[in-house]
């Protein structure tokens, strides 16, 4: 395999790793606050990632590595922004708020990894 392509297949795992982290880190800080969350947090974060991006890297997902762009910063986004609007503090007192908005934010990332807004918009002008 040439250099190239080694180094693309390992910045995909690196990136899908970080990328991934961001919604998983939006459900610690709305359960725990920003630095009461355990020691191990920040690799349970991770470790999904790796998982993803090892699965994306060799073509054994039929996810593309854009797709885990679209879907991890919608779904953070979405995370953020709606727990503004519900009025959730980081460390809440209501877990169950907590997880079930969270929940509709990853499902939120999911319809948007999912679109294809070229075709969409594509067809909006017809």
């Amino acid at each position: 395999m040439p250099l190239p392509d080694t180094l693309e297949r390992i910045g995909i795992v690196v990136g899908s790793a970080f990328l991934l982290a961001l919604p998983a880190s939006a459900l610690s800080t709305f359960l725990f606050g920003v630095g009461d969350a355990p020691a191990a947090t920040p690799y349970i974060w991770v470790l999904p990632g790796l998982v993803v991006g090892l699965l994306v890297a060799t073509d054994r997902l039929g996810v593309t590595y854009h797709a885990i762009w679209k879907f991890s910063l919608a779904s953070y986004f979405a995370a953020f922004v709606g727990a503004g609007l519900l009025g959730l503090d980081a460390g809440t007192d209501d877990p169950a708020l907590a997880v079930g908005w969270w929940l509709v934010s990853i499902a939120v990332g999911v319809l948007v990894a999912r679109t294809d807004f070229r075709t969409a918009l594509a067809g909006a002008d017809r």
